[in-house]
């Protein structure tokens, strides 16, 4: 069994996670008080030689980035045959669960800090190129963390090289709700597409609906590419009209009326607490949250 094996000075214990060709499991120092997460591929993606490429990326990346709120990777080797990857573990739940669960957080402070962070990963070159709220955790400090690098790229990498690459983990990344439509048409990923990723999120985050709804995946890819996109205010009203804006140009189908990077939409949203109704994002949480109330208690008999 899995539970009996090691990786280096780590011994595996339950699984936590898993996804389309890898799975995560919690690992705990044999000498040390030093939880991680380990990933590892699965049994049939063993010999997968662009699995195994994408999580040779993913450890160089990640042993490259020095930003708070991307876990350290540790090691990277082997378990049974198969690949694997160790990381510092993040003491947190994904955003998506806790509000599924109608967990109560604060909410806008938790998506400011999202595009902040991403604004730092897009400050040192790289994109991330899956964002969706399953890969940002809200740690057990409040504070907000970005996972799962498998599908990360640098945004100065030649075209030809990357496409070749990126077609070939499509399928591994590709989250309907969150892809930007010149992705699903072909296109390379860029920071303007990162950057819609982020709008999706926001709506998510904001509203407990996704951006993008549908029965499956193919309905979802073809409303990505032929819908016009509502603003969000459709589904606040009351949201300032400065954040609203910053919201709907992250979700613009043109990849020019986007925001150039995070770090360009972090600015504006910088901006707008600074000179806004709401100086603060926790504010702007707690009236939302108050609204949310006063409208669930309308609809009571």
């Amino acid at each position: 069994m899995v539970s009996a094996l090691s990786i280096g000075p780590y011994v595996i214990g339950d699984r936590i996670g898993m996804g389309g060709f890898a799975e995560v499991f919690r690992g705990q120092h044999r000498e040390k008080d030093h939880a991680v997460a380990i990933k590892l591929l699965k049994p049939a993606a063993a010999g997968d030689a662009s699995a195994i490429d994408g999580l040779d990326r993913e450890f160089d990346i990640l042993k490259s980035l020095k930003i708070a709120g991307v876990p350290r990777v540790l090691l990277k080797g082997s378990v049974d045959g198969r690949p694997a990857l160790v990381m510092d573990l993040v003491r947190g739940h994904p955003l998506h669960r806790l509000i599924a669960e109608n967990v109560l957080f604060d909410k806008v402070t938790a998506l400011v800090e999202m595009i902040k962070l991403v604004g730092s990963l897009h400050a040192t070159g790289t994109l991330h190129n899956d964002l969706k709220p399953e890969n940002f955790l809200l740690g057990a400090d409040n504070h907000v963390y970005l996972v799962d690098f498998g599908n990360a790229s640098r945004a100065d990498e030649k075209p030809g090289l990357l496409g070749r690459w990126f077609k070939r983990r499509r399928k591994i990344s590709g989250t309907p709700a969150y892809m930007a439509p010149e992705l699903v048409r072909g296109a390379q990923p860029s920071y303007r597409s990162d950057v819609y990723a982020l709008g999706a999120c926001a709506h998510y985050v904001l509203t407990g609906r996704a951006l993008i709804e549908g029965s499956g995946a193919t309905s979802k890819l073809r409303k990505v590419v032929g819908d016009k996109k509502g603003s969000i205010s459709e589904r606040i009203s009351r949201l300032p009209r400065d954040l609203t804006l910053i919201i709907d140009r992250a979700c613009s189908h043109d990849p020019d009326a986007r925001p150039f990077d995070a770090q360009a939409m972090s600015h504006q949203l910088a901006k707008h607490f600074g000179s806004g109704r709401y100086q603060k994002p926790s504010e702007l949480s707690n009236f939302l949250h108050t609204l949310k109330q006063q409208e669930a208690g309308k609809k009571q008999p």
